[in-house]
């Protein structure tokens, strides 16, 4: 009987995925993106679009999502549920005058994105807020080829192989067996053998690395670092006012009894910024908007 009850659940989780897409692309449930899935070898082809704001579709944007690793959870969270979309917010309004009159000063948008894993994030961030130059920052290395392949040329992105921190210098990449999107970075030493070393990188350096691309305004944070935000916001944090939103998961759910995100609340705390959970993110946005 168990194993009936998953077979049926195995079929039907993917063809209500399918669905929900379908009715999506419809127009049944709103969506700023049309998606297109289907098998190929041993990968899933997709596609996605972005229907712009005149609502007339832009060109098509393909991925090849890698059997049996988390790629299709991604894609899932970020062009079908969309986990980001500023527009669900009562603040969208003023952060959409903020990123326009950054636009009309003469400085691009600056959006990074900690913990792009595959890319999808990037692709997301690139097609809604297509004058902004995004820096993707992911550790893992199979990821990060998956990455450089996903998003579009160093114009509108900067793809680096490293991890965020509150310094300069070196992490430790562990996998902890979450799949290809829970990789979690320490600068502990520590005794597992599967751990490798990889460059870490402080706000202010990525903030350094935009500056010799274009003249810039930061906009928006992206943090999802599988626990690594305990160490983030530690200590020189001064780059947080200067972004109006900030979306973050947080991992205390993943790191039970380690009050992992209490550096990031004592920082957030002491700001004039508003606190908004929609999710599993916090976006957290400035109240002096201008």
């Amino acid at each position: 009987m168990v194993t009936v009850t998953r077979l049926v659940e195995g079929l039907a989780r993917p063809c209500i995925r399918l669905g929900r897409i379908l009715a999506q692309d419809l127009g049944l449930i709103p969506r700023s993106f049309q998606v297109l899935a289907y098998p190929s070898g041993n990968a899933i082809k997709c596609r996605v679009r972005s229907r712009g704001d005149t609502g007339r579709p832009r060109r098509w944007r393909d991925f090849s999502i890698r059997r049996d690793t988390t790629d299709w959870h991604v894609f899932e969270q970020m062009f079908v549920d969309e986990h980001y979309r500023l527009a669900r917010l009562a603040r969208a309004p003023s952060l959409r005058a903020t990123y326009d009159r950054i636009i009309a000063d003469g400085r691009r948008p600056l959006i990074v994105d900690c913990g792009a894993n595959i890319g999808m994030s990037t692709v997301y961030f690139e097609e809604c807020f297509p004058e902004a130059l995004v820096v993707a920052i992911e550790p893992e290395r199979s990821n990060f080829e998956v990455l450089r392949r996903t998003v579009r040329t160093q114009e509108s992105s900067i793809c680096l192989n490293a991890a965020i921190s509150n310094a300069d210098g070196e992490v430790r990449l562990v996998d902890p067996g979450y799949g290809q999107w829970g990789f979690q970075t320490t600068r502990s030493s520590g005794s597992n053998p599967n751990a490798t070393t990889v460059p870490a990188l402080s706000f202010r350096t990525v903030l350094a690395h935009a500056a010799e691309q274009t003249v810039f305004e930061p906009f928006l944070a992206k943090v999802d670092i599988e626990g690594a935000e305990e160490e983030l916001f530690a200590s020189d944090t001064a780059w947080v006012d200067l972004f109006p939103v900030i979306v973050i998961e947080l991992h205390d759910w993943m790191l039970p009894g380690t009050g992992n995100s209490q550096n990031f609340l004592k920082t957030v705390a002491a700001l004039d910024r508003d606190f908004v959970y929609v999710g599993e993110n916090v976006f957290s946005i400035s109240n002096r908007l201008g």
